[in-house]
């Protein structure tokens, strides 16, 4: 993904409009959507204190710039949960993330330098960076509103991307016939539960992790079906009989679950008139869309 591609006026219309309208339900999923950005914060915490700050002046730089943007994302989106969509706050979120991106990228600075445990921290922040500027992309980009979304090339512009990269959890190359949409069940609903998989389903390390996205036109032609799959750790038969209310988590452990992510897919996808379903065992998780295409 070539870096950010929106505006500070992209992100104060966008917002304004929302909360102007009244469309509660469209603000709280992305503000739920962005709140990847706290990861980053987690493995920053950990990296500012590690030998590879002490030992790089452009870590700890770059650990300070996204700290910025961390903390300007959290000040925008707590004034509008308020009601209040300000422009100054709009514009230091966007020069803040413009700055952490562009000028010192951590996934540039910091991929080069650790070893071992270091080396998978450093490539798990990587991950949630470009998940975030993929994020605040889909959400925010001029680019990204269309007529119609050719759903097997968004899901194939993303494994090109994350394949690219060292991760701990592998992807495997999509299988994915032409699926044309008016809707956009990638920002909407796919990429959403890719997030759910990197969150939920491999907690720890674990052997041999991957997930896959596959899809493609149901043989009557009028409809179409995407599958996203992992082979995690699975859904308990108790969460998963709650799992797409509003409230729940698939994190079986939470003390508190405040997720409406699972909640907002199914939302997107009833409303366009599909449906969405998951099986889930121990070692292995499927969620199936079922949806109209062009």
């Amino acid at each position: 993904m070539a870096g950010v591609q929106f505006s500070s006026d992209d992100i104060y219309n966008t917002c304004t409009s929302l909360l102007t309208e009244g469309d509660k339900y469209r603000f709280e999923f992305i503000a739920h959507e962005l709140g990847t950005i706290y990861a980053i914060e987690g493995f920053l915490s950990i990296i500012s204190k590690s030998r590879l700050a002490r030992r790089q002046t452009s870590v700890s730089d770059a650990c300070r710039k996204a700290q910025v943007f961390v903390d300007n994302h959290r000040n925008f989106f707590n004034s509008c949960q308020q009601g209040i969509v300000g422009r100054s706050a709009a514009d230091n979120l966007y020069s803040s993330l413009c700055e952490f991106y562009t000028r010192i990228p951590l996934r540039n600075v910091l991929p080069s330098l650790g070893v071992g445990e270091e080396q998978e921290l450093i490539n798990d922040a990587d991950r949630a960076s470009l998940t975030v500027l993929r994020s605040y992309n889909l959400h925010f980009s001029p680019e990204a509103r269309k007529d119609r979304y050719d759903l097997g090339d968004q899901v194939r512009d993303y494994w090109r991307e994350y394949a690219a990269l060292p991760m701990r959890i592998r992807m495997a190359e999509p299988e994915f016939g032409t699926v044309l949409t008016q809707q956009d069940y990638f920002t909407n609903a796919v990429f959403p539960l890719i997030k759910n998989v990197f969150i939920h389903a491999f907690p720890g390390t674990i052997a041999g992790a991957a997930f896959s996205v596959r899809g493609a036109r149901e043989k009557n032609m009028r409809q179409a079906y995407v599958r996203v799959s992992d082979n995690g750790v699975g859904i308990s038969p108790q969460v998963r009989d709650r799992l797409f209310e509003r409230g729940s988590s698939t994190n079986q452990d939470a003390s508190q679950e405040h997720g409406i992510g699972l909640w907002s897919v199914k939302r997107f996808v009833e409303q366009n008139g599909g449906t969405i379903s998951v099986e889930s065992k121990p070692g292995s998780t499927c969620f199936t869309l079922l949806f109209d295409a062009d």
